[in-house]
Order: C-alpha cells, then structure tokens, then sequence
C-alpha cells in the first residue's frame, strides 16, 4: 500500500492500488477505507515520501532492533558491535520495500510459531492464513448487509462470485420460516 495511492481529501479516504489481481482486465479497484482504519495508516505514513509503502518489512525490522536496543537489559559487547558494523556495511539478508502476498502469510504463519511458544502445554493457536480473515469478513457482510453490498465492497462485478460467500445459515432460515403465515390455517 503505497501512500501515493490513497485519495485523502474525503472523510472516507479510498485506495487505488497499483496493481491488483483483475487489473488486465482494466479493472479498477476502489477500497474505501474507515476513520479506524485512517487513524492506523497516519500514524504509518507519519515521516513518510508520498513513493513509500505504508507497511514495510525493512521498516518492521529496524523497529524490531529498535526495541530490542531499548529493552536490552546487559551491556552490549564489543564483539557485537563489530557484527553490528558489518552488518550494516554488508547486510546478509535485505528487506523489501513492500510486503508480498507470501511474505504475509509467512509473517502471520511466524508469529503464530513465536506466540505458541507463549501458551501453556496442550494449547495452540489455530493455523490461519490471511485468505481466511478477507473470507470471514466477505461471509459477515453477506450475513449482515446482503450480497449486493459484499460484492461492492469485494470488489467483485459478478454477484455469481460473492455467491460464494454466502454460506447456508439454518438461523437466518429458521427465522424466515417461522415469520411466515401458514397458508392452510
């Protein structure tokens, strides 16, 4: 998400990506963004050139090492500030401007690992991939507001697509049946 491709000038703010998965198709896709969802992105972009990502992994590390700096609690060694030196001069691992689909789902499948690590015995985290969070929320939308407003809000120009979304709710049912008169009372 580049901060160049977010439209600032309404109260609800929109994302024009660059690039996105129908674009051959001279798609363009649109993503209103919320104020909660503002209030996070200023204070990412806060510092930032208009070309910058919003989320950045080479961003994320020096946070990382940031912290770990402020946090550490002995002295740091000379023999580590040697490595530190090199490091900088010739870095082994060099981090995207921009986080990747894959890059993602590996950051979550990571942090997942690390926070199990945390729980007690017998307890994990159950494995998710970040399909599955715009998938529950797209199902949530169909549920609440119907399916034109989740195909809208989808980016998707078939309803026959967001169909798929829309799971059997024997509630939604159930409630359906019972407001109905009886025909043969």
């Amino acid at each position: 998400m580049r901060i160049d491709c977010i439209d600032c000038s309404g109260e609800t703010w929109l994302y024009i990506p660059l690039k996105h998965k129908t674009g051959w198709r001279n798609h363009k896709r649109i993503i209103p963004l919320a104020k909660p969802v503002q209030e996070i992105l200023l204070r990412r972009m806060d510092g930032k050139t208009p070309e910058q990502y919003v989320f950045s992994p080479t961003d994320a590390m020096q946070e990382k090492r940031e912290r770990d700096a402020t946090n550490r609690k002995s002295k740091v060694q000379p023999s580590q500030k040697v490595r530190k030196e090199k490091r900088i001069v010739n870095p082994k691992q060099k981090f995207r401007e921009f986080y990747t689909s894959e890059s993602y789902g590996k950051s979550i499948k990571n942090a997942m690992k690390t926070a199990n690590k945390y729980l007690p015995v017998g307890e994990k985290l159950v494995h998710w991939t970040p399909y599955q969070l715009r998938h529950t929320a797209i199902t949530e939308l169909v549920r609440t507001n119907g399916m034109d407003v989740a195909r809208a809000v989808a980016g998707q120009k078939s309803i026959s697509v967001t169909m798929g979304y829309a799971h059997a709710d024997t509630e939604i049912a159930v409630k359906a049946v019972t407001k109905q008169r009886n025909p043969f009372a």
